[in-house]
């Protein structure tokens, strides 16, 4: 391949509350584009990735969309999960930067610019078969609408009220809050006391987990309620899976210092995540051994240091792996694959204790990796608050 490569840009949320997004985004550009290299390239091409972090904040992926455009030049951008996120790196990648930019989310519409192609789903698409659909099945009249406050869920209620009206219906509640809100306790209680049937949610991470658990210990679904959403459903359903777990722990004090191992073996049943996600067919997912050895030593009556091992075999799963891919012409490029195979993930955790006064505890941790199975972080700083009764 002798011309120039293509580059390829993608902007994705690697760390911040959409992380566990923006970490699955980037393998897969990763696993895609090393997949479309091992083969040939594109057109006879070798295809580049420059990969950025956009760290679920707008500004960030601002910037790295100039970077993208003016440092390394390339030819295509790719990303963006939020709306704002997409607007944000609009600017410096189509209106100055003049280069194409595919934004693969559902989203709100009104984007038009021959520049940006957006490849998901807008309001009428979902909203219009899919809200008469559940009126008429469950008979539910009364809409809640909680939703976090940038332009994808302004505009998807206005749409979602046009239809519920249009059929009959009322939106008893419609409210927006920033997107790391934590306590909708208020807003529970209205869901409640309105006598909503259905409680339409355009809530995104971080506000959302906090919201569906108060949602849920305010029993809204055991009275009969229905929880609906347009997105992030299909990733979450039906994905659990049984498992028995049994364990052995064993400790012995000597003198001021504590000895203790413990391990154990859990038995997972079948999931959607081991079998095919597209048709729904379960396999059994990878049985784990996990075990822990450490010790305890207690400086004064009120602080301890502790230092321990902890480790966890997982066993013939599926895992991502580099490997060096050699073309017809001898030339080496490096690539990743799925392999099936066991592996151990091991780490390590030294921190102390400290009673503070009375029954309260200080605890301080550093949780560090001590081999390269597995993603996580090198470095997982942990402290919390300990209380007897």
């Amino acid at each position: 391949m002798n011309q120039a490569s293509i580059k390829v840009g993608v902007i994705t949320d690697q760390t911040g509350p959409l992380s566990f997004l923006g970490i699955a985004n980037a393998n897969i550009a990763r696993l895609v584009i090393n997949d479309i290299n091992s083969k040939g390239g594109l057109l006879g091409r070798w295809v580049d990735l420059y990969l950025e972090d956009s760290a679920t904040t707008d500004s960030v992926a601002q910037a790295r969309a100039t970077k993208l455009v003016q440092q390394d030049k390339v030819d295509v951008i790719f990303g963006g999960i939020y709306s704002s996120t997409r607007q944000a790196i609009k600017g410096p990648a189509v209106v100055q930067g003049k280069k194409l930019y595919i934004y693969p989310e559902q989203y709100e519409g009104q984007e038009s610019d021959p520049l940006i192609f957006c490849t998901g789903p807008v309001p009428a698409q979902q909203v219009d078969p899919f809200i008469p659909w559940l009126m008429k099945e469950t008979g539910a009249k009364r809409f809640y609408l909680p939703s976090a406050d940038y332009i994808w869920p302004h505009v998807m209620n206005k749409r979602v009220r046009e239809v519920v009206t249009a059929h009959g219906g009322e939106i008893v509640g419609e409210e927006y809050f920033p997107l790391d809100h934590a306590d909708y306790g208020r807003t529970v209680d209205k869901i409640m006391t309105t006598g909503a049937e259905v409680v339409f949610n355009t809530i995104v991470p971080p506000g959302l987990m906090p919201f569906l658990e108060q949602l849920h210990q305010a029993g809204f679904k055991q009275r009969g309620g229905h929880l609906v959403c347009t997105y992030f459903e299909e990733n979450l359903l039906g994905l659990g899976t049984t498992g028995v777990r049994p364990f052995a722990a064993f400790a012995v004090a000597l003198g001021h210092a504590s000895v203790h191992l413990n391990g154990g073996y859990t038995w997972n049943g079948d999931s959607v995540l081991a079998g095919n996600v597209a048709t729904g067919q379960k396999a059994d997912m990878p049985d784990q051994a996990s075990w822990a050895a450490g010790i305890d030593f207690g400086v004064t009556k009120r602080l301890t240091l502790a230092l321990d091992v902890v480790g966890t075999y997982i066993i013939d799963s599926p895992r991502l792996v580099s490997q060096t891919f050699t073309a017809a012409n001898g030339q080496s490029f490096p690539q990743i694959n799925f392999v099936t195979e066991s592996y151990g993930i091991v780490n390590g955790a030294a921190g102390l204790k400290v009673n503070l006064f009375g029954r309260l505890l200080l605890d301080a941790n550093v949780l560090f990796k001590l081999n390269d199975a597995g993603l996580r972080d090198k470095v997982t700083p942990l402290i919390g608050i300990e209380y007897a009764f």
